[in-house]
């Protein structure tokens, strides 16, 4: 049963890891997950410094509101007792983690499409990469 809260803590390791500054943002102004990255990455490169800005801004809020979420399903889980990490409780708070890493991990990568753009027009990207 430790094994399995060593995995848990670790995939929570990473959800906040890359809610430090992994992320990418679409063209709307908000943050929209079912496009494809490929229609992300054609959009971005049509997009103007100050609009690649605003919509990388987006997703790096998206990311820090999930490392908050991150941090609360963690100490959910902490407060299980070891006895009862296979309990209904705990798979709840599991499933809650796994789609919360998947989240997570698209955010990231759509952030990252407008970084990558930025740094391409010599912009500093510093205040949107991970500290």
């Amino acid at each position: 049963m430790k094994i399995t809260q060593w995995t848990v803590a670790i995939v929570l390791g990473g959800i906040i890891f890359c809610s430090w500054g992994c992320g990418k943002s679409s063209g709307g102004g908000s943050v929209d997950l079912q496009k494809p990255t490929k229609q992300v990455q054609a959009e971005a490169q049509k997009m103007n410094v100050d609009e690649l800005k605003a919509q990388a801004e987006v997703y790096k809020k998206e990311l820090a509101a999930k490392k908050v979420e991150a941090e609360e399903l963690e100490k959910k889980l902490n407060e299980i007792p070891v006895t009862q990490m296979l309990g209904s409780e705990a798979g709840k708070l599991k499933d809650q983690i796994s789609a919360l890493a998947t989240t997570t991990s698209k955010v990231s990568e759509r952030l990252n499409i407008y970084i990558e753009e930025l740094k391409k027009k010599n912009v500093d990207v510093s205040a949107l990469e991970a500290k």
